[in-house]
């Protein structure tokens, strides 16, 4: 979900939630230092939670774990802020309301 926003201060709503083909941006600086003189091009491909659940089932995988988190442990994004409590950032305007990442944990049946 979080790629569908742009990387901009005010992520807003700009790409696919579905694969639709490539998303392509331009960012400088990295996520560890947003001021490094440094240009990088970035592709990368959104993947729905039914796309990655349906590859798991289709090769006999059993989910025995999914779990979203509302932050990043990451200042991967423009605008983050870090939360007080511990290494996790979120975005600003969408404090706790937007899952960020999950976890899923498969094994294959027997």
């Amino acid at each position: 979900m979080v790629w569908t926003f742009d990387n901009q201060e005010e992520h807003l709503l700009t790409y696919s939630y579905f694969n639709c083909g490539p998303i392509i941006e331009y960012t400088k600086g990295t996520y560890t230092d947003p001021s490094a003189p440094i240009e990088q091009k970035s592709i990368r491909w959104n993947h729905s939670l039914s796309d990655i659940i349906m590859a798991l089932i289709e090769h006999h995988l059993k989910i025995n774990l999914f779990k979203e988190f509302d932050s990043l442990p990451l200042n991967y994004f423009n605008n983050l802020c870090q939360l007080s409590d511990h290494q996790q950032y979120q975005f600003k305007q969408f404090l706790g309301k937007l899952p960020l990442v999950y976890a899923i944990k498969a094994i294959k049946n027997k």
